[in-house]
């Protein structure tokens, strides 16, 4: 309601000009751009490039806008958008990108005999010009044929990049062994990070959680028999330690109940982790080498 109140003064104060509404749109796959003024000329809208950012889509609308009062000659227009990005871009003058400067271009044309104001207006408020300029935009993505405007580089650039995550995440998919892949299947997925971790203690759970200690992975470097686990009699892995081995039970629970290394590094802080690391005496090479030392006396016996 105050969002109207106030656009109705804008709407006062800005009586004697010509105006439009502007709005781009983009779903999953299609862009479309679209204005609509206040006399009776008809709207327009157009589909644009399915590889254009609502961004680009937004700017494209003040560009309909503005060919639109170039043609007709006011001696005096106003364009209303709910595009932030889009007003602060021009305002920005950032001319290296080629939308910003062609709508510049256009302005420096107009500008001998026509005075244009740009106005942010906020979205889904109910502002009936809003509403109908962007359901004349969803509507443009149903449109068959699109634009052949030039995509900008950096839409481009975020494609590409999408494109080389989905192969990513495919070759990764294959990794099933893996160690990292049982906590981590999609790639794009953030863990559990907590910024209260001194240095040591983002090495320590690092390394634990890529499923590489000093204590697992000496024998390796040694060409020695892999470690195995008394009290449990299993091979000795990372994961046997976080989450299964028997006779860190009591110490584990104080910590975190979790049994599986998907849910570990989500629900559990990182801090937690490292306070249970500490409580076993596996925090840290040194403390790792002499648990190792512990388990081959162990085990000659």
């Amino acid at each position: 309601m105050v969002f109207r109140q106030e656009f109705a003064q804008l709407r006062e104060k800005y009586a004697a000009y010509k105006e439009a509404f502007t709005d781009g749109s983009k779903n999953e796959k299609v862009a479309a751009a679209s204005f609509y003024p206040k006399d009776p000329d008809k709207p327009d809208q157009t589909r644009l490039n399915d590889d254009f950012t609502v961004f680009h889509a937004e700017l494209e609308g003040i560009s309909l806008a503005l060919k639109y009062f170039k043609r007709k000659r006011f001696l005096r227009s106003g364009m209303y958008t709910d595009s932030l990005s889009a007003i602060q871009a021009l305002q920005g003058k950032i001319f290296k990108n080629k939308n910003v400067a062609r709508i510049y271009n256009l302005l420096a044309k107009m500008a001998p005999r026509t005075k244009v104001v740009l106005v942010w207006i906020p979205s889904h408020v109910r502002i009936p010009g809003n509403e109908k300029v962007d359901e004349l935009a969803k509507l443009a993505r149903n449109q068959e044929t699109h634009d052949d405007k030039q995509v900008i580089w950096s839409d481009l650039k975020l494609k590409v990049n999408t494109h080389l995550e989905q192969l990513w995440q495919t070759d990764w998919d294959t990794e099933v062994d893996n160690k990292l892949h049982e906590i981590r299947s999609n790639l794009k997925e953030r863990l559990n990070y907590d910024k209260r971790l001194n240095r040591k203690q983002e090495l320590v759970v690092s390394r634990f959680h890529v499923g590489h200690s000093w204590i697992t992975h000496e024998y390796l470097l040694k060409g020695e028999q892999q470690p195995y686990c008394t009290a449990c009699e299993c091979p000795l892995t990372v994961k046997h330690i976080l989450v299964e081995c028997a006779d860190f039970l009591l110490s584990r629970q104080k910590y975190y109940k979790t049994t599986n290394m998907h849910t570990l590094f989500r629900e559990v802080k990182a801090s937690q982790i490292s306070d249970y690391l500490k409580e076993i005496g596996l925090y840290g090479k040194k403390s790792e080498a002499m648990y190792r030392k512990l388990l081959k006396l162990v085990n000659s016996i």
